[in-house]
């Protein structure tokens, strides 16, 4: 067992998936089929997936990485990146802004695949985009597609207008929701 402290860095790469965290503590083993645990100010960066938590697991077995403890992870369009150069340059009204435009999910728990860059998140799970409010029981992100699915008991809101539904597909790429299997709503005019 090794024990790291200080700004702790891993970098997976599984074909063209690139994942990268950043934390303050590390625990790996020689043994490459036991479980690296990062813990403190956890930072992970795969694609266009940014995300942060309390503390994670990185299995190379399973090839994925969980992240824990108020997780949140902001989904962007391909053509909405920002270099870190132009964040910096951005005054913080100007990324507050741009920030309410991107999809955020928050959660307990959020799984990201090192394989495929899909991920999966669960445990109170909010997602935010452009205004639009939704929360559910489980969320699955399709890499491929850059859609996300809430299932369970989801709850959908903009405004004053919000439905219950079974099930939410979310566009990242298109900015859209919508719902499915719908068992209640209610609209203002």
């Amino acid at each position: 067992q090794i024990n790291l402290e200080g700004k702790v860095t891993l970098d997976v790469k599984e074909k063209n998936i690139k994942t990268h965290v950043s934390c303050n503590q590390g625990i790996v083993f020689s043994d490459p089929d036991k479980d690296t645990a990062l813990l403190g100010s956890l930072e992970v960066s795969q694609g266009k997936k940014i995300a942060i938590a309390r503390e994670g697991v990185y299995s190379r077995q399973l090839k994925r990485l969980l992240l824990k403890g108020q997780t949140k992870t902001i989904f962007e369009k391909a053509q909405t990146l920002l270099q870190e150069e132009t964040v910096k340059k951005l005054r913080a009204l100007e990324v507050k802004d741009i920030l309410k435009e991107k999809t955020m999910v928050v959660a307990d728990e959020i799984f990201f695949s090192t394989k495929n860059g899909d991920a999966s998140a669960r445990g109170q799970v909010a997602v935010t985009q452009k205004g639009r409010f939704a929360r559910s029981d489980f969320a699955n992100y399709d890499e491929s597609s850059q859609t996300l699915i809430l299932s369970g008991d989801v709850f959908m809101k903009k405004g004053k207008d919000w439905l219950a539904s079974k099930r939410v597909v979310i566009s990242i790429s298109k900015e859209t929701f919508e719902a499915q299997q719908v068992k209640e709503a209610r609209f203002k005019f």
